[in-house]
């Protein structure tokens, strides 16, 4: 874990919403090790720990449902109707299974 004592409130929420990206992005598509000389390291790929040992076709549909969420959530709270009833989306305690579970109700 990350100790957060002496963290502000926007350091903590920018620390979710970059974890939140992670998981977004299916678990290894953005983050890729380079390795100018070709060796082994340039097969490695990061994975978040929440996608390990999900098979291929569960991340999809998984995955459609959490950027369905996402998707909502830059329309009603960072995009065109944001405004002071809606404000930037918070991630800060969120938790994924109830992100998937309003992306599969919307």
């Amino acid at each position: 874990g990350v100790d957060m004592k002496g963290m502000t409130h926007e350091m903590v929420s920018r620390m979710a919403r970059e974890e939140w990206q992670d998981i977004l992005d299916g678990g290894h598509e953005s983050y890729q090790q380079c390795d100018i000389s070709g060796g082994e390291n340039a097969q490695d790929k990061y994975e978040h720990p929440l996608w390990k040992d999900v098979s291929g076709p569960y991340r999809s549909i998984i995955r459609a449902f959490l950027v369905h969420f996402h998707n909502q959530v830059l329309l009603t709270h960072n995009g065109i109707r944001q405004s002071q009833l809606n404000p930037s989306f918070d991630y800060t305690g969120g938790s994924v299974g109830n992100f998937f579970f309003a992306g599969a109700r919307t």
